[in-house]
């Protein structure tokens, strides 16, 4: 499948999240949040999301977001990670949380996840289980009366699963 603004471009942003997320880690780690993960959502528009939790996992009230943004956003625009035309969004990862790191597989263990893999069949994306956790590089799911397993490495996508949430309920 073509990417519609090519290759480069999207290895581009790739590049830019990691880049950004390498830059905020610590200065978040300060004020006492912990990086979820940074996302280009917008290239064209020019929007950036940055998505924090607190360290104490207490919730996030919009209180802590602005208080990132404010910090967070002027370090990004003084070392030029972010254009000073573009939009910078902080928010909480919210009840269906992505599950971007290995630790996040064993922290959520019992919970239920939306997973999409490399190497599943179209019919089965997303795939959706309860979380028995990762052993080296698997993350188990107990799906319809079986354990799957799957790489971590072919992970495309996994978030908390909330039945009801989206108006389509996992019976």
């Amino acid at each position: 499948m073509r990417e519609p603004f090519g290759s480069n471009f999207v290895k581009s942003f790739i590049e830019l999240e990691k880049n950004i997320e390498t830059f905020i880690s610590s200065s978040l780690d300060s004020l006492g949040y912990e990086l979820v993960q940074a996302k280009v959502l917008d290239p064209g528009g020019g929007l950036l999301q940055i998505m924090c939790e607190r360290k104490s996992r207490e919730i996030m009230a919009i209180e802590d977001c602005v208080k990132i943004n404010n910090e967070i956003g002027v370090l990004l625009i003084g070392e030029g990670l972010l254009p000073k035309d573009w939009r910078l969004e902080v928010s909480s990862p919210g009840v269906e949380r992505p599950l971007v790191k290995p630790s996040d597989y064993d922290r959520f263990k019992g919970h239920k996840i939306s997973v999409e893999a490399i190497g599943l069949s179209k019919k089965k994306r997303p795939v959706k289980g309860e979380l028995l956790g990762i052993s080296g590089n698997l993350v188990k799911l107990f799906m319809d009366g079986e354990t799957l397993e799957l790489d971590i490495t072919a992970i495309t996508k996994a978030n908390l699963y909330v039945d009801g949430l989206t108006g389509d309920s996992e019976k």
